[in-house]
């Protein structure tokens, strides 16, 4: 067959029943069906475990299972998804906002550091939140000074609540 259009179409209903129904996934092992890996909640993971298993050799996120299980029970967001999350945005824990940006703070107002200024503290985010794409790492790393997430530990859970209280707690229940 041979289609033929320009410009964007509407879905047909029983296209988009069919796409978003997760009994028509027979394959639960398959990366379509993690589509609809539940976001709440937690899986209740061994930190101990993720950390030799997933986390090893990651970057800054290293061994820091714990804080994504503590942001999971405290904020009712599955852990699983925030450890992917953050591997995917932070390049395995390598991106410049993960490892930490330097911050100056002139008349009350924080700013980046520039090369060979000495920061007075530093920002860390690890799901990318706010860094768009015309700014990513000064919007990035500015919105994570002002969260308060000024450890990778802070990010990591300060970020879960931003998830939880801007996308599952509003419903947004899966990918």
């Amino acid at each position: 067959y041979k289609v033929n259009y320009t410009g964007w179409q509407n879905a047909k209903p029983e296209a988009v029943e069919r796409l978003v129904n997760p009994l028509n996934y027979t394959d639960k092992n398959s990366k379509d069906y993690l589509q609809f890996l539940k976001l709440s909640g937690t899986a209740g993971l061994d930190a101990n475990e993720v950390n030799s298993k997933v986390l090893w050799n990651k970057g800054i996120l290293a061994n820091k299972a714990s804080s994504f299980i503590q942001a999971s029970k405290e904020y009712n967001v599955n852990e699983v998804y925030l450890i992917a999350h953050a591997l995917l945005e932070t390049g395995n824990g390598t991106s410049a906002l993960s490892t930490g940006v330097g911050i100056i703070v002139e008349n009350g107002k924080p700013r980046l550091a520039k090369n060979g200024e000495k920061p007075q503290d530093y920002s860390y985010n690890m799901y990318g939140i706010n860094a768009k794409d015309s700014c990513a790492l000064e919007c990035g790393a500015l919105y994570a000074y002002q969260m308060g997430w000024t450890t990778p530990e802070k990010a990591i859970v300060g970020g879960a609540s931003f998830i939880a209280s801007g996308y599952v707690s509003q419903g947004q229940d899966t990918i």
